[in-house]
């Protein structure tokens, strides 16, 4: 103890200090005016400008009684600061309990630091509080306040005060739709222990449905996890289903009542992990699920990709490793959703174990200089109706180098594959559903492959443009490729995948990458500012369009600010002279400025077409800070074919200084499926998360467009 004054008794029992008081024990430190100390008792008063610092809390007070040993006490006029998370709390009188429990009266909770005025962003404020640190908070007499003011009365609450992972009630999610009626579901969070949980939710949407689901994931022991998704509805308030975007026989379909779905997915390695096995299940009641009900999964860009599918795929199987050998045996089974009976409506996805079998392996290895690839596979295929049977495919590759010294390098390559069938069934299925001329019931197939691949690299270094002991690098890599191939006429092999119809040809290509990036410095790592790739084809065996030469592709990366990405992909044809197709996206994040003095603001955007019709598209997302508090989203998709928005959206949102609450309002209107839906969201920082945004959802285009990249990607179309 040490102060400006200290009195103590004769016996040194109990001590009395006065004037700039600091008492410390067992790694606290307590400050204030006045002091006394019961040494007996191991009891501490302290009054005036108190100041008590711990392991786990920052409490300032007018005065309090403290219980060393017991660790217990009552704080008076006290604020109360936790370390180790976000949150604070306070009030007239602070006892605090053993452990990490306190009781508070005419007080408050919050995970927000104060503003200049003292004002809290939010709070829970009541008669009588009590807190467990890392648990739960109840109120009582209450209210939830944002700056101040009273938003929801709480006359009995509940709230969480904790970071680890807990059972209990998740905040619902609310929404609105002209198709769907109002939207309310509860999920339902329980953790069985640190290695699996299970998150469970209720649902309705009062114009369709009644709905649970169910994800459980897991991790029990290093090498095994996975995850399984069930979900069911009941459509009993919707009545007779009318269905968009099928033939005419067929707009008025009996959807059934009661629907599900199941998604498994499995890994497990072996414990020596030369081994693993897999398991992808996924199955729908019927061909529209996907489309009309959202997964309980998060909302992200694939829900938007599974729900335009024309099938669901499931596999399972195993993969083994023995040095620079691996093997394996895989199954795989469809849902097809486009075998609906014209007749009957039969709106069940019907289902078919495309390759039931497949036993595969490879090797590679070292050999005269070069290195060589082998592998093989025997697989059996099978259909409802069609050629169906087994299939035995060898190939084999051999690299060998011509050159690896610089300024050249090149290699020559030689390979080829054979495959052998066995057919059980030898009638193919034609697209209009009829079955056409029979296939020899043991056709084989042989062909034949090499090439000559040279390239060579062409750098500079420009010194003193960029400061900082960067310097500017320049590379230019031009390229050449010639690979053959043998013909062969596979109209006589059966269609089961891509590996029956690999054409012969004769094709040279040719190209060029360039770059312009910086070093690294001691304080800065290297950063590409640009790169362009252009590179065309030459057919010696076939046209492409009106003559051999094949579209020149474009693909480009231009980051000329920090923040600022642009990036293109484009097919140029000489012969006709107009681009086959072509994808650009844009991404620019940027904190405050003049005109964007918000936090943080975002501007994507990406434009699609294939020449002939098939795609013509553009979409685009923004989140412009328009004040500190205030931004302004918007969001669309645009079809030019048929002129019209498949997506639009727009939203406000709110938020604090401390980005310790936001709110956000918006409206989304969609084609797949038809509705207009009205968002809300709530968000308190530790708190609770309440609604849906109008930017969930993501499209596929712009899902993964990172801001700042410092790589070179090349879409595709």
């Amino acid at each position: 103890l040490e102060a400006d004054e200290i009195e103590y008794t004769e016996d040194g029992q109990t001590v009395r200090a006065r004037g700039a008081v600091a008492v410390g024990w067992n790694g606290n430190r307590l400050e204030a005016s006045e002091v006394l100390v019961s040494q007996e008792a191991r009891e501490l008063t302290a009054s005036g400008g108190v100041a008590f610092r711990s392991d786990g809390v920052d409490v300032d007070a007018e005065s309090v009684d403290l219980a060393i040993d017991r660790e217990t006490g009552e704080f008076v006029d006290v604020d109360v600061r936790l370390k180790d998370q976000p949150g604070r709390f306070g009030g007239k009188s602070v006892a605090k309990l053993e452990g990490q429990r306190y009781r508070i009266r005419d007080g408050y909770y919050s995970t927000c630091e104060a503003d200049e005025d003292g004002v809290l962003p939010w709070e829970v404020r009541g008669e009588e509080l009590e807190l467990e640190v890392d648990a739960y908070g109840k109120v009582r007499d209450g209210s939830l306040r944002v700056r101040g003011v009273p938003i929801v009365a709480l006359p009995v609450a509940v709230f969480p005060a904790k970071t680890t992972r807990q059972s209990g009630f998740l905040s619902p999610r609310l929404g609105s739709s002209n198709e769907r009626g109002f939207i309310y579901s509860q999920p339902y969070y329980h953790s069985f222990d640190k290695h699996s949980d299970l998150t469970v939710s209720l649902g309705i949407e009062t114009g369709a449905r009644l709905g649970a689901s169910a994800e459980y994931r897991y991790e029990p022991v290093r090498g095994r996890s996975g995850w399984l998704e069930l979900g069911g509805v009941n459509e009993e308030i919707r009545g007779r289903a009318i269905a968009d975007g099928v033939s005419p026989a067929q707009s008025v379909i009996d959807i059934p009542k009661n629907r599900g779905a199941v998604r498994w997915h499995h890994r497990e390695l072996a414990v020596d992990g030369t081994a693993i096995a897999y398991a992808d299940v996924d199955w729908v009641s019927d061909e529209l699920y996907l489309r009309e009900i959202e997964s309980v999964a998060q909302l992200d860009a694939d829900s938007d990709l599974r729900r335009t599918q024309r099938y669901t795929r499931s596999r399972a199987g195993m993969v083994g490793f023995a040095g620079a050998t691996s093997y394996g045996v895989d199954l795989i089974g469809y849902q097809d959703f486009f075998r609906r009976n014209a007749l009957t409506q039969d709106t069940r996805a019907q289902s078919t174990l495309q390759r039931p079998l497949q036993f595969w392996a490879a090797t590679d290895g070292a050999l005269a200089g070069g290195s060589y690839l082998v592998s093989g596979s025997l697989g059996s295929y099978a259909r409802d109706r069609g050629v169906e049977g087994q299939r035995l495919n060898v190939a084999s590759r051999y690299v060998h180098p011509l050159s690896i010294v610089a300024p050249l390098r090149s290699h020559v390559w030689v390979g080829g594959r054979a495959a052998a069938y066995r057919l059980s069934d030898t009638e193919e299925l034609l697209p209009d559903g009829r079955l056409r001329r029979d296939f020899d019931k043991l056709p084989s197939h042989g062909q034949i492959e090499g090439g000559l691949d040279l390239r060579t690299k062409l750098a500079r270094a420009y010194g003193g443009l960029l400061g900082g002991g960067r310097d500017l690098r320049h590379t230019i890599e031009p390229f050449a490729t010639f690979a053959f191939s043998t013909d062969g006429d596979e109209d006589d092999l059966p269609l089961f995948d891509r590996f029956d119809r690999l054409d012969g040809r004769q094709l040279v290509t040719y190209g060029m990458a360039s770059s312009f990036r910086s070093t690294e410095a001691a304080d800065r790592p290297a950063r590409e500012f640009a790169r362009l790739a252009i590179a065309q084809s030459y057919d010696f065996s076939s046209d492409v369009l009106d003559d051999q030469f094949s579209d020149v592709d474009f693909a480009a990366f231009l980051r000329p600010l920090r923040g600022l990405a642009l990036r293109g992909l484009a097919s140029y044809n000489v012969g006709r002279n107009e681009i086959r197709g072509a994808h650009t996206t844009v991404g620019y994040e940027t904190g405050p400025t003049r005109f964007l003095p918000g936090p943080r603001s975002r501007i994507a955007g990406a434009y699609r077409f294939v020449r002939g019709g098939v795609l013509k598209s553009a979409e685009g997302t923004a989140l412009l800070g328009i004040t500190r508090n205030v931004s302004l989203g918007a969001k669309a998709r645009y079809d030019f074919d048929s002129d019209s928005f498949v997506e639009s959206g727009g939203g406000l949102r709110l938020s604090s200084k401390c980005d310790c609450w936001s709110v956000d309002f918006g409206v989304v209107s969609r084609v797949n499926p038809d509705e207009l839906q009205f968002r809300v969201l709530i968000e308190l920082s530790g708190l609770l998360s309440l609604g849906q945004a109008m930017t969930d959802n993501p499209t596929p285009a712009l899902e993964d467009l990172d801001f700042d990249d410092l790589g070179f990607w090349r879409p595709g179309w």
